[in-house]
């Protein structure tokens, strides 16, 4: 098995904005864990840096919430 030798050279920050149906706010917490499942094997996204509040977007009519991940920018 040949070792990849890459170094960082810098980060990148992704920002994944998720979004819920005002009428149905309960539906947030499992669309949040899917994409966290579904961004976890993509290389670089194992968990997000952070996790914004639940805004009230009026003009979507919809909750939305943030996941701001940071990814290692590398070259060989």
């Amino acid at each position: 098995m040949r070792r990849e030798n890459k170094r960082i050279q810098g980060y990148a920050q992704v920002d994944v904005i998720l979004y819920t149906p005002l009428s149905d706010y309960r539906l947030m917490d499992s669309v949040c864990a899917q994409a966290k499942r579904a961004l976890s094997a993509v290389s670089g996204c194992k968990r997000p840096e952070s996790v914004g509040p639940d805004i009230i977007e009026s003009e979507y009519g919809a909750y939305s919430r943030t996941l701001t991940y940071r990814i290692a920018v590398t070259f060989d």
